[in-house]
């Protein structure tokens, strides 16, 4: 069973607490922030505890990423209002800067950190998993980890998007099939309220549920969708 601490922030402040934090060894060890939590990841040897500590290594590279781009976003220059209309036709036109690529930076870390979020919370359940005595496994916990560090990665390993909304192409290895989606915010908000998806559709950047019907059976997957073109099969369990 991989040796691996949920720690309550609280608890943080205990002297003993801290004293065995400065202790902690980060070529086996890695901290995971959480919303009020931290968990520490120990590769202890067990396969569980190695693909818990790699993904835990790779959701701390991504934090830096999310910094990093957040201090580009914070350095953009915001486009003030025009002047007022001038009689004089001759005078200079004041330089402008496109206020819609910073709506598209903060559009991308706006998902990024909403995928760390949900990875994060991928690696608790998998934590819970390890170290219980119930015959479930980890493992479909950590492949969403994954799946969400890999999707918020996918805009620093591209180009930025040039437009808020992205020609897609979306479709299923299963056919015939029916197509559906909406905003994964609303979907978890228990929302009912499904799009039907056209293959060519521009698509805002964002996070979204895509539901496969058909054959009597259903099936839903979270899309990111951050690139354009985006190109993307959903393969039904």
């Amino acid at each position: 069973m991989p040796r691996i601490t949920l720690i309550v922030t609280l608890a943080l402040f205990v002297g003993g607490e801290v004293g065995a934090q400065t202790n902690i060894d980060e070529t086996r060890t890695v901290i995971v922030e959480l919303d009020n939590d931290k968990l520490i990841l120990e590769n202890d040897g067990t396969e569980n505890g190695k693909r818990l500590y790699a993904l835990g290594r790779e959701l701390r590279a991504l934090d830096e990423d999310i910094r990093q781009l957040k201090e580009q976003a914070d350095m953009m220059p915001v486009t003030p209002s025009p002047p007022p209309e001038s009689n004089n036709k001759n005078a200079p036109k004041p330089p402008t800067v496109k206020n819609e690529n910073i709506e598209i930076l903060h559009s991308v870390l706006a998902v990024m950190e909403q995928n760390r979020a949900d990875a994060a919370e991928e690696l608790r359940e998998a934590w819970k998993l390890s170290n219980s005595r119930s015959w479930g496994s980890p493992a479909e916990h950590l492949e969403s980890a994954q799946d969400n560090i890999q999707s918020a990665r996918g805009a620093l390993d591209k180009s930025m998007p040039s437009s808020l909304y992205c020609r897609t192409k979306i479709q299923s290895t299963r056919e015939p099939s029916n197509i559906h989606y909406m905003p994964e915010g609303d979907f978890r908000s228990g929302g009912e309220d499904w799009v039907s998806y056209t293959v060519g559709a521009k698509i805002k950047i964002g996070n979204y549920r895509f539901r496969v019907s058909g054959d009597d059976a259903v099936f839903d997957q979270k899309v990111t969708i951050l690139q354009d073109p985006f190109v993307h099969v959903i393969q039904p369990l």
